[in-house]
């Protein structure tokens, strides 16, 4: 976060001192500004907290672009963001997770900004968010498998369901809790050391739907 701060600053600074080289004189004479078209004002913004703990402001146009920016959660410490768009859909990664992403250990679609938004995973219409706990089962040991389900899952996750036939639980996650949650999987090491989930599962993964979700009770 801190290096997109320090570019932003940058192309503010080299702005002002640009204007500052003009004469007074000069900046009178010099044509009004138009107004910002119609395209470049905004028509929406959507908060979505990631599975990380950390918020991201997404917002729309009327042409349908739309831009992202992040605030950090407690989980992610001093680290900042890799904010790309791809096929029209925002991605903002927390670097924290991107460790677990190279070693696919976690789905992209959680940092997914714009389809986590076109679901209603969004603060304002989803209280929770949905996860697929995947572990590292053995599919030859029916009761190593159901031991392992069984055990507690991580904090703050509330088990949905175990779904034993993939190894894996269905989980929900508070939206005020999933920085604990994170803080709970992740383990914390160098980013050049870190890829395990600590929690004993084999991929972090979105719990998938049918249908947008709009609200939740």
């Amino acid at each position: 976060m801190r290096r997109i701060s320090r570019g932003l600053a940058g192309v503010i600074g080299l702005a002002v001192g640009a204007a500052s080289a003009i004469s007074p004189a000069a900046a009178q004479q010099g044509p009004a500004q138009a107004p910002p078209s119609a395209s470049q004002e905004p028509v929406r913004v959507i908060n979505v907290t990631l599975v990380t703990g950390d918020v991201v402001h997404l917002t729309t146009y009327r042409d349908h672009r739309q831009t992202a920016a992040a605030e950090r959660g407690p989980a992610s410490g001093r680290g900042g963001f890799q904010i790309v768009e791809r096929d029209g859909h925002m991605f903002v990664t927390p670097y924290a997770a991107m460790p677990y992403l190279a070693r696919g250990l976690v789905d992209e679609t959680l940092f997914d900004v714009t389809e986590l938004a076109s679901q209603g995973y969004d603060d304002t219409h989803a209280r929770s968010l949905p996860l697929i706990l995947e572990y590292a089962t053995n599919p030859a040991s029916v009761a190593a498998t159901r031991s392992l389900l069984a055990q507690p899952v991580p904090a703050q996750a509330h088990r949905v369901r175990n779904l034993p036939s993939v190894g894996s639980v269905a989980v929900r996650v508070p939206r005020t809790g999933l920085g604990r949650f994170w803080e709970a999987v992740d383990d914390d090491r160098p980013a050049a050391e870190a890829g395990t989930v600590t929690c004993g599962s084999g991929k972090l993964s979105a719990g998938r739907t049918t249908k947008p979700i709009h609200s939740e009770t």
